[in-house]
């Protein structure tokens, strides 16, 4: 468990520091976007939403349908 709260403070920091997408940091703590967006909440982050971002949503989508 401890491994998960390191991953997850990192994740978290860099993040909010604007240096990784919230893609990228679910990808690190191995949860999903709305995973992370709940943890990001919870700890009263606001949600930035970054070009890749919407490339990486527009690519699920394509693959979705």
């Amino acid at each position: 468990m401890r491994h998960l709260k390191v991953d997850t403070t990192l994740a978290v920091n860099l993040y909010k520091e604007g240096l990784i997408s919230i893609g990228k940091a679910s990808e690190i703590i191995g949860v999903s976007k709305w995973e992370m967006f709940d943890i990001l909440a919870a700890k009263k982050i606001p949600i930035q939403y970054y070009p890749e971002d919407l490339e990486e949503d527009i690519e699920t989508l394509e693959k979705l349908l």
